[in-house]
């Protein structure tokens, strides 16, 4: 392949995984199914039914959900139904409101939500909502990527239906990264045009934004935090090591303890996208580097990430932390 295009598809490829989303993306994946459902409905919703993959259940049960200070899918789908923004795709919840929150939880609390596993879904990814209305019934279902609607049906009657059997045909973007080596992303990332990859900035901005945010020691497990006052009391050295670990977990405390800041994600994992900038932002503080060149290493994290995610089921035995 000509390197010309090859660097295209490599940008249009960084440019579809690298996005932001606000809370953890399994139970975002849910509110927008829920969400999407509930924009299709035309009326009040009254009732949510949704069932998931069990890796999907695993991923979000025990996240907080961003706004709600509540873990878990039930308020997920819940305030998706209620008022998540459907044409905001993984940013679905970021603009709630205190009293949708509230009504949200009263109505997980009357029983007006239920969460089930899917357990004859082929796929490790899977959101399904059904909302309920007076008159009408939509339902949604999501698979293999988190913003992939891949069925709607109103009233019985089909909308759209673009389902696949899981694993029928190679997916393009997955066969495309299978004939890289690392050389080729090397060479990319050293040689691109500063202007094609100058939008991984943003990158950097919002997840070093939840890094500063979890160092407060408000959210999740407060790792970060903790690691932070040991260091302060000289019970750790402040080493670069050490501040690499403390800065990147310190945003994965904020993300996953639900704080209402977007991460930039990567192959569809907060916590990859983090992983795969944090550390380039710990190390070119550090070491004072260029523009130009913390640029290029946020390239290089960045597509090496999604070249190694290629490889990889969608959803991981563990949270891709």
């Amino acid at each position: 392949m000509d390197k010309n295009a090859m660097w295209n598809k490599m940008i249009g490829i960084i440019k579809q995984d690298v996005t932001p989303a606000t809370g953890c993306t399994e139970p975002i994946a849910l509110a927008y199914a829920a969400a999407t459902a509930a924009r299709e409905l035309g009326e009040a919703v009254r009732f949510v039914d949704a069932r998931v993959s069990a890796n999907l259940m695993k991923n979000g049960m025990g996240v907080t959900v961003p706004g709600t200070g509540t873990p878990g899918l039930y308020i997920a789908a819940a305030v998706g139904a209620l008022d998540g923004d459907a044409g905001a795709g993984l940013q679905v919840l970021k603009a709630l409101t205190p009293d949708v929150v509230a009504l949200g939880k009263q109505y997980v609390a009357d029983g007006k939500v239920t969460v089930s596993v899917r357990e004859d879904t082929p796929h490790v990814l899977y959101a399904e909502a059904v909302v309920y209305g007076e008159n009408h019934r939509v339902r949604v279902v999501i698979t293999d990527d988190h913003t992939n609607i891949v069925f709607v049906e109103k009233d019985g009657q089909v909308l759209l239906d673009q389902r696949t059997e899981a694993g029928s045909g190679e997916d393009p973007k997955i066969a495309f990264l299978h004939t890289l080596t690392l050389a080729d992303i090397v060479d990319f990332a050293e040689h691109v045009p500063l202007a094609d990859i100058a939008f991984l900035q943003e990158a950097e901005r919002l997840n070093d934004q939840l890094s500063q945010e979890g160092l407060t020691g408000k959210y999740g497990l407060k790792i970060g935090y903790t690691l932070q006052q040991m260091v302060d009391k000289d019970l750790l050295s402040d080493d670069l090591s050490h501040r690499i670990q403390i800065r990147t977990v310190a945003a994965s405390d904020a993300r996953m303890g639900g704080a209402a800041f977007p991460a930039m994600t990567n192959s569809g994992s907060g916590n990859q996208g983090i992983a795969a900038t944090e550390p380039v932002t710990v190390v070119a503080d550090s070491l004072g580097v260029t523009p130009e060149r913390r640029l290029r290493a946020l390239a290089l994290s960045s597509m090496v990430a999604i070249y190694a995610h290629g490889y990889l089921p969608k959803l991981s035995a563990f949270c891709a932390t």
